[in-house]
């Protein structure tokens, strides 16, 4: 009987293993490399979606509330190309932008299926050292960028100096990052009580590095978002001390707001409002409800190109696409109409009350990320166009579903 279910193991335990490989793989290229993330992702669910079939018997399928509307938005989504595909210019190219949403769905499976069977404290030290490694990688590489003003990994001479560009791009790395160090900082914030056998020091190091890259990156909403997030890795730890932090992200947040105000200093953070970059956005935000106003019910289709809407650009008034509105809920909201956008909302609401009602060391980790995910989306259209933003998300969200309490090995009073 033996000699029947042992080469059904062991292919059981090479795929599991080889699935927990391409999870390090594409862990380490979120900030290193799109195109690699790009394809260690999907072989990783193709893999985890085998692992978890072999694995039926002990891993029994899960859904939460916000995952049930996680659905519910992306075949909205799906409905809305669908709907308007007579009108759209590259249908498929919508479908193409989507995968990693659907691919992330099956990461709250694979990750419940490896939770069960790999994931301890030698696998979870991997995966927290790969994401530290990844992010003191794509920053010092930026440093470098704007040290040499040369990417040597493009080939780019002269490129432009003075925000930090990653390795993924200026505007992937501005709004990643703060989702990213918000989690790390939470880590060893919580070391005291996560019972791993860490190298705290260097988490601390790619913390402090990661946080630097954030406020030179230049990306505002970005910025915004971290400064106004962080006091939260301490509202669950000590109420006295997030009070303290929310009082100093106040002043910083308040400061910068006169300084920009009063034109007192010219950087990329502290532009004055009137800027061009700022009426760009405000320009789109009045053309999105226009087009919403055009198909209020299904909308647009996703990431549409249809150019019937003014838009201001640095070379006047224009008609523009709504391709990119900078803002995740009006992008939901002018591409999949008012059906997408409530179960868009309510997918962001049920996720924000699992984690505030878990109460555990999961809420401590992830739920700062998760507020500053919704603050960027104000500036960022994040959700439903870009690979490793969109990729970005669904690892998290993935990640923050699971039961990880007795994985942690924390103690119980926190």
């Amino acid at each position: 009987m033996n000699t029947t279910v042992k080469p059904h193991t062991d292919i059981q335990n090479f795929i599991g293993k080889l699935c927990f490989v391409f999870l390090l793989l594409t862990i380490f290229s979120i900030e290193v490399s799109v195109s690699a993330g790009g394809i260690f992702f999907p072989l990783f669910v193709l893999l985890g979606t085998i692992f978890f079939y072999l694995k039926r018997d002990d891993s029994a399928l899960y859904f939460s509330k916000s995952s049930l509307f996680l659905i519910l938005t992306i075949l909205c989504l799906a409905a809305s190309v669908f709907i308007n595909w007579g009108e759209m210019s590259e249908p498929i190219r919508a479908f193409k932008k989507m995968r990693y949403l659907v691919l992330g769905l099956f990461c709250i499976q694979i990750f419940r299926a490896l939770c069960l069977h790999y994931l301890n404290s030698k696998t979870i030290k991997l995966i927290i050292n790969t994401l530290c490694a990844s992010v003191i990688i794509a920053t010092l590489y930026s440093f470098g960028i704007n040290i040499w003003e040369y990417d040597f990994i493009r080939g780019i001479e002269k490129v432009y100096t003075g925000r930090m560009h990653g390795m993924t791009g200026i505007m992937s790395y501005g709004y990643e990052m703060p989702i990213i160090m918000l989690f790390l900082w939470g880590i060893y914030l919580n070391r005291k009580v996560i019972q791993i056998n860490l190298n705290f020091k260097f988490v601390l190091f790619a913390c402090i590095v990661g946080t630097l890259g954030i406020f030179s990156s230049g990306t505002r909403g970005g910025v915004l978002s971290f400064v106004i997030s962080f006091p939260f890795l301490f509202f669950f730890i000590n109420k006295k001390i997030f009070k303290k932090i929310a009082l100093v992200s106040f002043l910083l947040i308040f400061s910068a707001l006169v300084t920009i105000k009063f034109g007192l200093i010219n950087t990329r953070l502290t532009m004055k409002s009137n800027n061009i970059s700022n009426r760009i956005r405000i320009s789109k935000i009045y053309a999105s409800f226009e087009a919403f106003k055009d198909k209020p019910l299904w909308g647009h289709g996703l990431l549409s190109e249809k150019s019937d809407y003014k838009i201001l650009s640095p070379r006047g008034v224009i008609e523009d696409s709504l391709y990119d509105t900078h803002n995740t809920y009006l992008q939901v909201l002018t591409d999949a109409g008012l059906v997408g956008f409530i179960f868009f909302a309510l997918f962001m609401f049920y996720w924000a009350k699992e984690l505030f009602q878990r109460n555990d060391i999961m809420t401590h980790l992830f739920f700062s990320s998760f507020l500053c995910f919704s603050i960027e989306n104000l500036f960022h259209t994040q959700f439903v166009s870009g690979v490793n933003t969109a990729l970005n998300l669904v690892l998290f969200y993935a990640v923050s579903q699971l039961p990880l309490l007795d994985i942690f090995q924390v103690k119980k009073t926190l």
